[in-house]
C-alpha cells in the first residue's frame, strides 16, 4: 500500500503538468499481494478482501483523478496544437489559395496550348499542302509558258484569221454572183443587155469599149474612137487588170466593167437568139431542141467561167467589218515590212493578198531567228503552218474540182464530134 502512495506521489510530482501514459503503466504493472504459502488462503482471503475492496476503491478513485487530469491536460494541449497548427497553416493556405488560382490559370493555359498546337499543327499541314500545290501549279506554268510562249507568228496568225474567214465567205457569193449574171445573160432575161440577143449585147459591149477600153492608137489609129478613155486596153490585158496586184479595185466601177469584159473575153460567151415564145407554145420539135441546146451551152460555160470567177472572187477587196469600217491596216502593215510599196498593198486586203502576207512572212529573216532563240515555239510554228497547209489544200482541191469539170465537158464535146454511131435512122443506113 505504501509503495502505492510512493508511485502515485511520483507521477503526481513528476507529470503534473503533462501526464505521461508511462505514469499508468507503470501503475499496473505493479505486482500483486501475494501470500506465504504457509498461510491459509481461505482465511487470508477472508481477512484481506476488505483491504482489498479498500485498494480497488482508492484505485478507482485515482484512475478517475487522473482521466480527469489526463483530459484536462488533454485539452489544453489540443488547443495549443490546434492554435499552433492554425497560426502555422494560415501563411500555407493564403499561399495554396494562391496557388490554387495559378494552377487553374496554368491549367487552362496548358490546355489551351495543347489545342493551339493541334490547330498550328493543322495550319502547317495546310500550309504545306497549299505551298506545294502552289509549286506544282507554278511549275506546271512555267512549263506552259515555255511550250507556248507568244510569238511574232501567233500575233500574226490570229490578226489574219479572221480577215481570211471573211474573205472566204465573200468569195464564194462572188464567184456565185457571176456565176447567176452569165446565166442571167446566156437565157436572155428581161432587163438585161442580151434580153433581145446577141446584136443587143455586142452593141452595149461595143459602146463601154469605145468610152472605157478603147485604144485610140490601136488599129492603125482607127479604133473605133477619137479621145483617150480612162482604162485603156484594161478589158484585155488580164495580166495587169487581174494579177497585177494582190487585191482588185472593185470600187472603181472602169475596174468593174473591165473585169466583167474580161470574162466575156477569156471564155467566149455567146449569147443566143431568144426563140419566139410562140414557137416554144407550139411545141415546136426545133425550138425544143434549140432551148436544150441552148441550155447545154449555158451549162458548159458556166462550168469555163467558173474558173474564171474565182480567180475574180479570190482578189475582190474584203468585207467589211463592223466598227472596223472594212479596213485591215494590220495587212498593209505586214506587207510594208516586208518591203512591199504602199501603193501595192490594200486597206481592203482580199483572200489572196491576206494568204500573200502569212507567205512573206517566211522571207522575214527573224523568223528564223526566233528558231533559234526560242525553241519552244517550233511546236506552235509547225501547227500554224500545218493549219494555212490544210486551208491551201482546201483551195487547190476546189480548184481542181473546177479544172476536172472543164476537162470532163471537153472530153464530151470531142466524143460527140467524133461519135456518128448515134442518131437518126438515115444516118445509120448512111453508115451502112
Amino acid at each position: 500500500m505504501e509503495m502505492i502512495e510512493h508511485i502515485l506521489q511520483f507521477c503526481k510530482r513528476t507529470f503534473l503538468q503533462s501526464v505521461s501514459v508511462s505514469c499508468l503503466i507503470l501503475f499496473l504493472m505493479f505486482p500483486s499481494v501475494t501470500f506465504a504459502q504457509c498461510e491459509d488462503i481461505g482465511s487470508v482471503r477472508g481477512a484481506g478482501s476488505t483491504v482489498d475492496m479498500d485498494q480497488f476503491n482508492q484505485i478507482n478513485a485515482m484512475m478517475a483523478a487522473l482521466q480527469a487530469v489526463y483530459t484536462a491536460e488533454i485539452a489544453v494541449v489540443q488547443a495549443s496544437l490546434s492554435a499552433s497548427l492554425a497560426a502555422l497553416l494560415q501563411p500555407q493556405d493564403w499561399l495554396w489559395e494562391r496557388w490554387f488560382h495559378g494552377w487553374q490559370d496554368m491549367a487552362k493555359q496548358l490546355s489551351s496550348s495543347e489545342l493551339d498546337e493541334t490547330r498550328q499543327l493543322g495550319s502547317t499541314l495546310d500550309a504545306n499542302n497549299v505551298s506545294n500545290a502552289a509549286l506544282i501549279i507554278q511549275m506546271e506554268q512555267a512549263d506552259a509558258k515555255k511550250r507556248y510562249q507568244p510569238t511574232d507568228q501567233a500575233c500574226i496568225f490570229d490578226t489574219t484569221a479572221k480577215y481570211m474567214s471573211q474573205s472566204s465567205v465573200l468569195k464564194n457569193a462572188i464567184s456565185t454572183g457571176y456565176s447567176l449574171d452569165f446565166s442571167m445573160i446566156g437565157n436572155n432575161q428581161v432587163g438585161f443587155p442580151a434580153e433581145y440577143g446577141p446584136a443587143f449585147l455586142h452593141r452595149a459591149r461595143w459602146n463601154m469599149y469605145q468610152t472605157k477600153f478603147c485604144d485610140m492608137t490601136s488599129n492603125n489609129g482607127f479604133a473605133g474612137c477619137i479621145a483617150p478613155t480612162p482604162a485603156t486596153n484594161a478589158h484585155i490585158m488580164p495580166s495587169i487588170t487581174l494579177f497585177a496586184k494582190e487585191t482588185i479595185d472593185m470600187t472603181n466601177p472602169d475596174t468593174r466593167d473591165a473585169v466583167t469584159e474580161l470574162i466575156y473575153n477569156i471564155t467566149g460567151y455567146v449569147t443566143p437568139e431568144p426563140i419566139a415564145g410562140g414557137a416554144l407554145a407550139l411545141s415546136s420539135s426545133h425550138a425544143l431542141e434549140q432551148r436544150q441546146t441552148n441550155r447545154e451551152y449555158i451549162t458548159q460555160m458556166d462550168a469555163v467561167g467558173a474558173l474564171v470567177y474565182s480567180v475574180v472572187a479570190d482578189r475582190v477587196p474584203g468585207r467589211t467589218i463592223p466598227g472596223v469600217a472594212g479596213e485591215a491596216p494590220e495587212i498593209r502593215d505586214m506587207r510594208m515590212k516586208m518591203g512591199i510599196a504602199f501603193a501595192d498593198s490594200s486597206l481592203t486586203p482580199s483572200a489572196r493578198e491576206t494568204r500573200q502576207a502569212i507567205v512573206e512572212q517566211l522571207w522575214d529573216p527573224g523568223y528564223y531567228k526566233e528558231l533559234y532563240d526560242s525553241p519552244s515555239t517550233i511546236t506552235q510554228k509547225e501547227i500554224y503552218l500545218k493549219a494555212y497547209s490544210l486551208v491551201m489544200l482546201y483551195e487547190v482541191i476546189a480548184k481542181q474540182e473546177k479544172i476536172s469539170n472543164v476537162y470532163a465537158l471537153e472530153t464530151a464535146n470531142m466524143l460527140e464530134k467524133a461519135d456518128h454511131t448515134r442518131g437518126d435512122g438515115s444516118n445509120y443506113q448512111d453508115m451502112q
